[in-house]
């Protein structure tokens, strides 16, 4: 049976090699650390901090799962697949997700201490990037039904 330590090295490992190998979670990383750490200097309430926190480790979370899901489908599928660039694609939506997630959070958290914006900016914002979303989710359904329309002429 193994034991709880060795299951902690291992989880360590892991974090070392996502730290190592992926430079978008060492950025993600830095920026969290900042914003922590300015959360503590400049006295935000304990939920405030709260909310900060989970962002932070949600983006970092969605970074980690992402690099997962990378390496994979590069031992799965090493050479070039569409399949496997849609979930690569997916799985790198993920972590936008999350980071607009925590831009809003940090919008409506910071925004009221610095520049006293209302919290519906941080709303707004998720807003825009929702409708952004669909927008390119609906072009992305017309494009790809007008190439299946010229697919079913030529044949």
């Amino acid at each position: 049976m193994r034991k709880f330590s060795d299951s902690f090295k291992y989880a360590i490992s892991g974090i070392k090699f996502v730290v190592v190998n992926q430079r978008n979670f060492r950025i993600q990383l830095a920026i969290g650390a900042a914003v922590l750490v300015g959360s503590i200097i400049f006295d935000f309430s304990a939920t405030e901090i709260l909310w900060l926190t989970f962002a932070v480790f949600f983006v970092l979370m969605g970074e980690a799962v992402n690099t997962l899901i990378e390496e994979i489908m590069n031992v799965i599928h090493p050479e070039y697949s569409k399949h496997v660039k849609n979930v690569k694609d997916a799985a790198a939506g993920v972590v936008l997700i999350s980071s607009v997630f925590a831009v809003s959070v940090g919008v409506v958290v910071m925004g009221s201490h610095f520049f006293n914006w209302k919290p519906q900016v941080g709303a707004i914002i998720a807003l825009v990037f929702v409708a952004f979303s669909v927008t390119l989710g609906v072009i992305g359904g017309i494009i790809n039904g007008r190439r299946k329309d010229k697919g079913a002429d030529s044949r």
